[in-house]
């Protein structure tokens, strides 16, 4: 049975050498009331992590220039994005071609 974590990062923040069964990434409004947009920044990063399934959820219209997620470095073997009602949604993958990736 796969351990399902659910993720509320905050806006601007990094997650870093992290091993994930089922990753549920909930990007919610509550997250952005006290944050200013920063220009050519990206909101979340996911720097060297390991993902069975990556799970992406935002259920709600957000306010906000850009809403972008950045997987560097990263193995994601799945993904579903379930819901998103936000604009300007980006998701990056970032990879190094001389690395070795399980």
């Amino acid at each position: 049975m796969q351990m399902t974590e659910i993720v509320n990062i905050k806006p601007y923040s990094k997650v870093e050498n992290r091993q994930f069964d089922v990753c549920e990434i909930v990007i919610s409004k509550k997250d952005f009331k006290k944050e200013d947009y920063k220009s050519n920044r990206i909101t979340f990063v996911f720097e060297n992590c390991d993902f069975n399934k990556v799970i992406v959820k935002n259920s709600e219209i957000i306010d906000f220039k850009d809403i972008s997620i950045r997987f560097k470095y990263s193995l994601v073997r799945d993904i579903q994005i379930e819901e998103i009602k936000s604009t300007n949604f980006i998701i990056i993958f970032q990879f190094d071609s001389h690395r070795k990736y399980k």
